[in-house]
Formats: C-alpha cells, structure tokens, sequence
C-alpha cells in the first residue's frame, strides 16, 4: 500500500530517486540486466539470514507501471540462486501485457 501510495503523491519524484535502478545502481547494478529489466525497475533490495525480498515499481515492455514486492525466505539453496529465481519472476513480470 505504502508503493501505491507514494507513487501518486506529490513527493512521487523525490521518493523514486531514493530507489536502486536495475542494471544502473544502487543495490541492483549487477541485477535484472535482460532487455526487458535493464533501467525499467526501481526497487529497494533486503537480505537477511536465509530472506530476501525486492519491492518496487517495475514499466513493463508495454509501458504499463506496476508494484511489487517478492519476498523469499527459508530457502535452503544460495543466496544468489534465491535472488537469480526472484530476477526471472521480474522479466517474466516486465513482459505481461
């Protein structure tokens, strides 16, 4: 709710340019590089103990913006594996219609 929120305030622009880029900064500049991701998704990361999560706002390749928030824990399987599986979801997400 608070993503919804925020995304049509008046401080819209101010709370979008504290988030990462994908592919560019921040937390995700090694992340969510395919066509579809790369610049499209601002989102804050977190990792903590066997959780993560990645919640933000991702443009679709038709120029539709959505909110999301993926958020994994308990996983028995490396970190970056948990994180590559949440990346996947996310071009899959990018290219809905």
């Amino acid at each position: 709710r608070l993503l919804t929120y925020m995304a049509a305030s008046e401080n819209r622009e101010i709370w979008l340019d504290t988030l990462p880029v994908a592919g560019v900064d921040g937390s995700l500049p090694n992340r969510l590089k395919t066509p579809c991701t790369l610049g499209k998704i601002q989102a804050k990361t977190g990792t903590y103990r066997h959780t993560s999560a990645l919640s933000g706002y991702v443009t679709t390749s038709h120029g539709r913006r959505l909110v999301f928030s993926i958020m994994v824990n308990n996983y028995n399987i490396p970190t970056l594996d948990a994180t590559g599986v949440m990346d996947k979801v996310l071009d899959e997400i990018c290219r809905a219609r």
